[in-house]
């Protein structure tokens, strides 16, 4: 069942768990340091994992 967009800024209705809200958004990271806190542990568990195999 597709939902419509509710008439008030284009967002999508609150009761829908997966829709994008401008307010969910992040700004992305502008340096090194805020890049590798984003990956943080995702990288350092798929470089284990790759070790491994």
């Amino acid at each position: 069942m597709c939902r419509r967009r509710s008439e008030r800024g284009g967002e999508a209705p609150s009761d829908d768990p997966y829709a994008l809200r401008t307010s969910d958004i992040k700004e992305p990271p502008r340096d090194l340091r805020g890049t590798v806190r984003r990956l943080g542990p995702g990288m350092i568990l798929s470089a284990a994992v790759n070790a491994v195999v």
